[in-house]
C-alpha cells in the first residue's frame, strides 16, 4: 500500500514538475513575443518620427512653392497688363513657361505630401498594431505567471 502510494505520489509530483515546465517554456515564449512587439514598436515609432519630418519638409517645400507661383502669377498679370508691345511677348513667353513648371512642381510637391501622410497612415496602423500585440503577449505572461505560481503552491502543498 506504501509502494502505492509513493507510485501515484511520484506520479502526480511529474506531471506537476512537466506543467511547470511547460508553462515556464510558454512564460518564456511569450515573454520573448512581448519583447519581439516592443522592438518593432520602436522601428514603427522611428519610422513615423521620419516620415512626420519628412511630411514637413514638404509642407514648408510646398508653401514656398505655393508662394513663388502667386508672385509669378501676380507678375505674368501685371506684365500682360504693362506689356503690349511685341518687344516683351518674348518676355511673357518666358513667365508663362515658369508659370507652368511651377505649376508643375506644385502639383509634384501635393502629390509627394499625400504620399507621405498615406505612409504616415499605414505606420500608424502598424504602430496601433504593434501596440495590441504587446499589450496580448504582456497579458499571456502575467496568465502564465499566475499559472506558475498556482502550479508551485500546489507542489509545496504536496511535499
Amino acid at each position: 500500500r506504501r509502494v502505492r502510494e509513493a507510485v501515484v505520489s511520484t506520479q502526480s509530483t511529474g506531471k506537476a514538475e512537466s506543467s511547470v515546465t511547460e508553462l515556464t517554456t510558454r512564460a518564456e515564449t511569450a515573454e520573448k513575443e512581448a519583447e519581439e512587439a516592443q522592438r518593432s514598436m520602436k522601428v514603427f515609432e522611428e519610422s513615423l518620427y521620419i516620415e512626420n519630418e519628412k511630411v514637413e519638409e514638404l509642407e514648408k517645400g510646398l508653401e514656398t512653392t505655393k508662394a513663388a507661383h502667386h508672385e509669378l502669377e501676380e507678375k505674368y498679370a501685371d506684365a500682360e497688363r504693362i506689356l503690349q508691345n511685341e518687344d516683351y511677348e518674348e518676355r511673357i513667353e518666358d513667365l508663362e513657361i515658369q508659370n507652368e513648371e511651377l505649376t508643375a512642381q506644385t502639383s509634384d510637391l501635393e502629390h509627394m505630401n499625400d504620399e507621405a501622410n498615406r505612409k504616415i497612415k499605414m505606420l500608424e496602423e502598424d504602430l496601433s498594431r504593434a501596440e495590441g500585440n504587446r499589450e496580448a503577449a504582456e497579458s499571456k505572461v502575467k496568465e502564465f505567471e499566475i499559472e506558475v505560481t498556482t502550479i508551485i503552491n500546489v507542489l509545496k502543498k504536496m511535499e
